[in-house]
């Protein structure tokens, strides 16, 4: 399942995108939605991708604890968010590209331990695709499957990774 924030600017792109993986499945199910209206799943994922989504949820709390219930018990959720701990990324967070949350390593993990969660993974990224030549660039290796993104630190990469999956404690 990847979900879409419904404030997205990009939402119906991402619905055409999750339409065409639908149609090559050749086993599963892909559910497209937004984050805002989960009560509306009955069934339960294995995988739960929520890439720059988080940063525009109203409640991402609420949100977040409702996943837990629709994961299967092995099923983990991936997330990627801007890294605020990197000075440039938090001022684009708040000027540029306005988010409701900002997020470093340390508040997203917190924030998913809290709802219930344990931590599979984290990790930062740097990704410089700004100019057009470089979406052009990013697209091809996206084509070729390569990774365009580099590995960072907390105060030099714009990207938060995460892996976490239900906790056995709850």
């Amino acid at each position: 399942m990847d979900l879409l924030s419904a404030t997205s600017r990009v939402k119906i792109f991402w619905k055409l995108v999750l339409e065409k993986v639908k149609k090559k499945l050749r086993t599963g199910e892909c559910k497209i939605g937004f984050a805002e209206d989960l009560p509306d799943y009955d069934k339960k994922f294995d995988v739960v991708i929520m890439s720059h989504v988080l940063e525009h949820l109203i409640n991402c709390r609420l949100v977040i604890s409702s996943l837990r219930e629709l994961l299967t018990e092995d099923g983990i959720i991936f997330i990627e968010v801007p890294n605020c701990e990197d000075v440039v990324e938090l001022e684009h967070s708040i000027f540029t590209q306005p988010h409701l949350h900002h997020f470093t390593e340390k508040s997203l993990e917190f924030l998913f331990k809290s709802c219930g969660y344990e931590i599979i993974k984290s990790d930062i990224f740097f990704s410089h695709v700004v100019t057009l030549s470089e979406h052009i660039k990013y697209m091809l290796k996206w084509f070729l499957k390569i990774d365009c993104y580099t590995k960072g630190t907390n105060s030099h990469g714009n990207v938060l990774r995460l892996i976490v999956s239900r906790s056995r404690k709850h």
